[in-house]
């Protein structure tokens, strides 16, 4: 499990479905990091993958 993971598991632990309010997730195809956003990245924050390559799984 990555830090990505980790965190984003932390996060719904401690605040619960809250955390998916007005949100999105979004997985990068190209490195795996996790976007919880309302909105598509522009440019993945970690390998810089444009938004076409994310997936939104949520």
């Amino acid at each position: 499990m990555s830090a990505i993971q980790k965190s984003l598991i932390n996060r719904y632990e401690s605040k619960g479905e809250e955390i998916f309010d007005d949100k999105n997730i979004y997985v990068c195809e190209a490195c795996g990091f996790i976007a919880l956003s309302e909105d598509l990245p522009e440019i993945c924050p970690v390998c810089k993958a444009p938004k076409s390559r994310f997936t939104k799984v949520g």
